[in-house]
């Protein structure tokens, strides 16, 4: 089963008004000016989402942000997103101990998904090509492969996804008002 987590920025009306008078007889040039402030803003979006997951779950930035799709907006379409869609990660890609199999002795697997909160499986095992696996019953077989949330779950929770917002949102504006300044400093007019 596939997650998806949308981080999506549209344009009020209002704010289209408010370019307008604040660009003048350089009205023409409004949906320029917001594309490339909603461009930097969804890649600031994307940016935060990445930190955040991270410095809370035990999850390489690479393997998050591999993860993070980036639609742009453009002239004609002003509507920007960011879009996570994946599947579960296997328990494996989290902080494992121990990571390496002991058959003679097999210890209690400890998975830290969340930073500073590990988890004991108990009857989980390690297999030699470093998969975690746990057995159905007492029998040897079957055995199941474990797996942990997928990375839109985890960038979807609440403290993430309106901490992303909010710096979104701020970097929005400020990009804004910058293009706004470039376009009215080429004119000359400040």
């Amino acid at each position: 089963m596939t997650t998806r987590m949308v981080f999506e920025a549209l344009i009020i009306k209002d704010n289209l008004k408010i370019v307008e008078l604040k660009l003048g007889k350089m009205r023409h040039k409004v949906p320029d000016v917001i594309s490339k402030a909603l461009n930097r803003a969804v890649e600031a979006t994307k940016t935060q989402a990445v930190k955040k997951t991270a410095g809370i779950y035990y999850l390489k930035q690479t393997d998050i942000r591999g993860k993070i799709k980036v639609y742009k907006s453009s002239k004609t379409s002003l509507r920007a997103s960011a879009v996570s869609a994946d599947r579960k990660l296997p328990i494996e890609a989290f902080k494992i101990r121990p990571n390496k199999p002991k058959p003679k002795k097999p210890p209690l697997i400890m998975v830290e998904i969340h930073r500073g909160k590990p988890k004991l499986f108990p009857g989980a095992f390690v297999i030699p090509n470093l998969k975690v696996y746990e057995r159905l019953g007492k029998e040897r077989y079957p055995i199941k492969r474990i797996w942990g949330p997928a990375i839109p779950q985890l960038i979807g929770g609440k403290k993430i996804r309106v901490d992303v917002q909010i710096e979104s949102q701020k970097t929005y504006e400020k990009r804004l008002d910058h293009e706004i300044k470039r376009v009215l400093a080429a004119v000359g007019k400040k």
